[in-house]
């Protein structure tokens, strides 16, 4: 009798990747900044829950992140260095 050999595809999850941990890092530190810095204390003891939340969504959507982000940089600087 043959045996049949089947491989195992391991699927990557996208929460274990080090760039979702960057990119949703980058993000709640950022979001919570400026919760503090728009709202004083309150946006400080509350802010971590929108933080959180949108480090949560822009940490699975980091590619897309990354590209709005080069995007944005370049039409920033096209605007600045043209005379």
């Amino acid at each position: 009798m043959k045996t049949v050999k089947v491989h195992q595809y391991r699927v990557k999850d996208p929460i274990t990747g080090r760039r979702y941990w960057i990119t949703a890092a980058a993000t709640f530190v950022g979001v919570w900044g400026f919760c503090t810095l728009t709202y004083g204390f309150l946006g400080f003891a509350l802010g971590w829950m929108p933080a959180a939340v949108l480090a949560v969504i822009f940490g699975m959507f980091w590619p897309l992140v990354v590209l709005l982000l080069m995007v944005a940089a370049a039409v920033i600087l096209f605007f600045i260095l043209r005379k």
